[in-house]
């Protein structure tokens, strides 16, 4: 069972919004601890779900742009800033 602690808009990068326990989300350690005791099965099956039903659609909008390898981004704009540069040399 992923459990995450941590920054504060993680929900902004999740999968779907039931994919892990955000820790913070309880008062007390033990809050937490009672929350994962009490667990049934079947409660614990639905943090899985989206492995198998896939992302939320507002996750897959959220990272469209980094769907382009890192290397091409970093390429386009270092073209971006020679373009500039030539221009300027024109004037």
């Amino acid at each position: 069972m992923p459990i995450y602690r941590g920054s504060p808009n993680v929900r902004d990068f999740l999968p779907t919004r039931h994919c892990c326990i955000i820790a913070d989300d309880f008062a007390s350690p033990q809050a937490l601890a009672e929350h994962l005791l009490a667990m049934t099965d079947d409660e614990y099956s639905t943090y899985h779900e989206w492995r198998s039903n896939g992302p939320s659609a507002e996750f897959v909008e959220r990272m469209k742009p980094y769907d382009e390898h890192v290397f091409i981004r970093m390429a386009r704009a270092v073209r971006a800033v020679q373009i500039g540069r030539s221009a300027e040399r024109g004037r």
